[in-house]
Order: C-alpha cells, then structure tokens, then sequence
C-alpha cells in the first residue's frame, strides 16, 4: 500500500554515495611491541563498510572504495572510524572523523559533478574532546574522497527477448515504419484548474540526439521535422482513459533518438497554448523493440524535469499507461529472427536424451517410460525446447493410465525439484 509522498524537490531522490580511502599519516603509536595496524570502518545511516588492513604511521589504502547506494536522502552524516587490528583482543577504536553529506552537495554546487569532494581530515579522539596526536607529534589525518551521485531510475527497461543492439543496427538503413503507441490511462494527475480537475492530453514526439536536414532534391537542404502526434482532450478529470492508439512514422533509424512523451492540459478550450505538466523520455530503440514484441504493455510514471517525479497533492506520482506495436521492415525482422535463432539453446543436453526416449517407448514398461519421459521433459523444460517437449508428449500419448496417475508421479518426483513437477506432468499429459 501507497504511502503519502514527500513534498521535498529532493528528498524523494535516491543516491549513490562513494567513499574512497586514500590515505593516511600521522598516526598513534599503539602497539608496546610494534607500531599500528590501521582499517577504517564507514558508516552511513545502518550500513557499516570496513576497509582492509594496512601497516605504519602513513601510508595508502590505494583508493579502495565502498558504496552506499539507493539512499532517499542526502541528510545525515558520513561517520568514519579508524580502528588499529589486534591480533590479541579487541581492536582498539583510535578517532573518528564525521562528514556530513550535505557539504558534498554544497562542493557540487560550487563546480563539483554531481558531489566530489577531497580533503584531508584531522581525526579525533574517541570522545570527540580532542584531535589525536601522531607519533612524530603532528596532528593525524585521514584522505578520503567522496562521489555523490543521483541514481536515475530506469523507467523503460530493454525488453526481454530482444537484442536491442542487433536490432537497433540492422534499422539503421530500413525503410521507414510505423511505430504505433497506445495511450491507455493516466493515474493521479495534479489539479491545474480551479476546480480541482485537469484537462490533459498527451503528446508523442520523435526527439533526435542532434537536428536532422534533409535534401530537398535541388542541392537545398531544410530542416528535418520531428514526427509528432496528439490523442483528444479528457476534460475535468484526473485519471483519464484514452486508449488512443498514435501512429508515429520512423524514418532514418532509431539509435540516439528519443521518444518524448509529454502530458498536457488544454487551456481555454484550445483558445491558448497548452502547459506542459509532465514528460517522460524513452529511447526510441527501447520502444521499438518493445513494439517488436506485440502488445508490449507498460506503466511509466512521469517525470516534472529531469530529476524530479511528477506527483499529484497527496504526494503519489503520475503513471501512464502506454502499449507499444510496431510492423518491422523485412529486413529488420529477418535480422531480429537471425539474432534469437543464435540465442537459442540449440545443442542442450536434453535433446539428445528427448531422442533416446522417443526411440526406445515400446520397449519399456510403463513405469520406467513414464519416469524417464518425466525426466527428459525437465530437462527440455528447462532449455525451453517447447517443439521437444510437444513431440514427447505426443509420444507418451498411447500410454493407457489415468491422468491421476501420471499427476501422482508428477508430484512423487517432485520431491527432488519441488512443486515443478505437478506442472511437468501436466505437460506431457
């Protein structure tokens, strides 16, 4: 069950935080007989990272990182504490150093990407009262490096089933296509009117990574117009359903273009230009390999710029629900079938065991054709040999026993794989 939003421009953000060691110097003699064996233990929030363990006064840790990730703040402290390993004993806590991870934001605003930050830190007593001494009488200190980094959130991932890659190359040079996206719904939209409702509408435009021209046939060039298209205005609602299909031409390929798919609200009837309350970019590779599927179905939930989720008053984000189809090019589709043979499981163990079984039926009892039909089944299972498993199935046909039975042995031999074996007998019923 949903939980109320947080109102935050930021909070609601989930980052990354890395934190290198680096090095160190100046450190305590603790040891009677030898001198300090250090390690460092991070902390951020409940997680604790320890690094390895190095020898003497100074001296690198070479840049050994942790990583604290899906944070969904950035407030709190970074809590670093330098430990010296016994060999004999518990491990002796020498100081402490406390960043707050706020002021590897405010590095970032000052030039830094996304959060970098470098420095040496004096490290204090236990107690915090005091900085720790060296042995040579310097004050001790630590270098770290931290990285703060907002982790995108991946709203269209690459579909299974597919080789984006192959399929993305071999539309390089294809004739054009249509790319058809259905507009299905819209949850939790955020009121622009007065009266608590909105008139949205969506919009689908082909963005391309940078401006296209095109000849005009008479050495002229003019400049390549991005395919757009609108479904209907959905008045006074917050969750409209248009299941509107947009057909959306694709020419000149699909590597490094996006599809930009922008939620409206009309204004004035139409009278003025209509606002733009949310947006949400899917690589357009992504969408037509998703299309390539048939019926690909999707909820994406969208965004208010490019780092912060569109949410509605009660703090819930804004979903659309879209639906992809796409017709490849001949020579698209050939490629796409070329590329899944290669994936496929072709010279899988099962296979020659399915043979086997197939040539010896009348020549077993019914126990034992059973069980070892029950056998290659699985393994073809498991290998998806689908075209396999039907011609055993076939095979195993003329076996004259009660489907309870045959279900029985299913689930007697699943005691070795577990339910799974209800359902492969099943299949070879």
């Amino acid at each position: 069950e949903e939980e109320e939003g947080d109102f935050g421009e930021e909070e609601h953000q989930k980052w990354s935080v890395t934190v290198t060691a680096v090095g160190y110097k100046h450190l305590p003699k603790t040891d009677r007989l030898g001198t300090i064996d250090p390690y460092l233990v991070i902390m951020l929030g409940h997680e604790r990272r320890e690094t390895k363990v190095m020898k003497g006064y100074a001296g690198s840790w070479n840049d050994e990182e942790v990583t604290f990730t899906d944070r969904k703040n950035i407030k709190g402290n970074i809590n670093i504490q330098l430990f010296d390993k016994n060999t004999l004993g518990k491990d002796e806590l020498v100081g402490s150093v406390r960043v707050p991870v706020c002021s590897i934001m405010n590095k970032a605003e000052g030039g830094g990407e996304e959060g970098d930050l470098e420095q040496f830190y004096e490290l204090r007593t236990p107690n915090g009262s005091s900085i720790v001494k060296g042995k040579d009488g310097a004050n001790a200190r630590i270098n770290l490096k931290f990285h703060l980094q907002r982790e995108q959130d991946q709203l269209f991932p690459p579909p299974a089933g597919v080789d984006v890659e192959a399929l993305s190359a071999s539309l390089a040079n294809a004739p054009s296509f249509e790319l058809q996206v259905t507009v299905v719904s819209a949850e939790r939209i955020p009121a622009t009117d007065k009266s608590g409702k909105s008139d949205p509408q969506v919009r689908i435009t082909v963005l391309d990574e940078a401006p296209r021209r095109i000849s005009g046939g008479d050495g002229s060039f003019k400049k390549h117009e991005n395919e757009s298209a609108l479904t209907t205005v959905q008045r006074g609602t917050l969750n409209p359903a248009w299941d509107e299909t947009l057909m959306i031409l694709i020419d000149g390929g699909v590597e490094g273009r996006t599809l930009l798919v922008t939620l409206l609200d009309e204004e004035a009837f139409g009278m003025k230009k209509a606002n733009v309350v949310g947006f949400v970019k899917i690589p357009l590779d992504l969408a037509v390999a998703a299309g390539s599927l048939g019926g690909f179905a999707v909820s994406i939930p969208l965004m208010k710029s490019d780092k912060i989720p569109l949410r509605n008053s009660a703090g819930f984000k804004t979903k659309l629900a879209l639906r992809f189809d796409v017709t490849l090019p001949k020579g698209a589709l050939k490629q796409r079938e070329e590329t899944t043979d290669r994936a496929a499981p072709m010279a899988h163990p099962a296979t020659e065991r399915l043979e086997e079984v197939k040539g010896r039926v009348a020549k077993f009892q019914e126990e034992e054709v059973r069980y070892l039909g029950w056998q290659a089944a699985r393994e073809a299972q498991a290998a998806n040999l689908d075209a396999d498993l039907e011609d055993l199935s076939r095979s195993l046909t003329p076996i004259s026993q009660p489907d309870r039975y045959l279900i029985e042995d299913g689930q007697a031999a699943g005691g070795e794989v577990g339910a799974a074996g209800v359902a492969t007998a099943m299949e070879i019923k």
